[in-house]
């Protein structure tokens, strides 16, 4: 079972960005915290390609793997490190991991064991639960509490990430779950002190 101070960072990309301010910006939030992974999230599928193309050299020269969330062929095209599944099947999962056989492929939850399950044992990379508390970028309800990720955590071996909401007030108690990961998306991007401060302040938060 992880500890608070295992948990790392997940870092998700806003729906849509300046693509060349973000990559500007971006070695130095790389750089403020321990950021496991970047996961390139963009609704337009010209824009996630540009996005992607800029942004998958920068983050591995970081020694940071890059997903890019339910866009299998343009993670294989491109050389990302894998791919995030938000609405998987057990179908979808396998067709993505015979598509990236070397490859990070990740899904999606929500608050359901049964199905993290299911996906886990069709070969799932990692199981990621919330959203946890409201969020500007989810459009679901949030979880009634972190049972989901703390029994998780206690019962199963393929690694667990929350997400949704959280920010640097409510990581240290997502952490204690056990969570592997903390995808955060929002409050990194829209902070006021910019994104590395937010980084920063989220690694405070999951220090002893």
């Amino acid at each position: 079972m992880s500890t608070a101070a295992a948990t790392r960072l997940m870092l998700i990309t806003p729906p849509r960005f300046d693509v060349e301010a973000f990559a500007a910006a971006l070695p130095a939030v790389l750089a403020a915290g321990d950021v496991a992974c970047v996961q390139i999230r963009v609704a337009d599928p010209a824009e996630r390609r540009a996005a992607a193309a800029r942004l998958i050299p920068i983050v591995q020269a970081a020694d940071i793997a890059c997903t890019i969330t339910d866009d299998v062929d343009l993670a294989r095209s491109l050389g990302a490190d894998g791919v995030h599944l938000e609405a998987p099947s057990v179908d979808a999962l396998e067709a993505a991991r015979a598509a990236l056989p070397d490859g990070i492929v990740g899904v999606s939850a929500g608050g359901s064991r049964h199905d993290g399950i299911d996906l886990a044992e069709a070969g799932a990379d990692y199981v990621s639960f919330g959203p946890c508390f409201a969020s500007t970028t989810v459009d679901e309800a949030p979880l009634p509490d972190l049972d989901p990720i703390r029994w998780w955590t206690e019962m199963m071996t393929v690694p667990s990430v929350a997400i949704g909401g959280i920010t640097a007030e409510t990581a240290g108690a997502v952490a204690s779950t056990g969570a592997d990961f903390i995808a955060v998306s929002g409050f990194v991007w829209s902070h006021p002190r910019g994104p590395a401060a937010a980084v920063a302040e989220l690694m405070d938060a999951l220090t002893p």
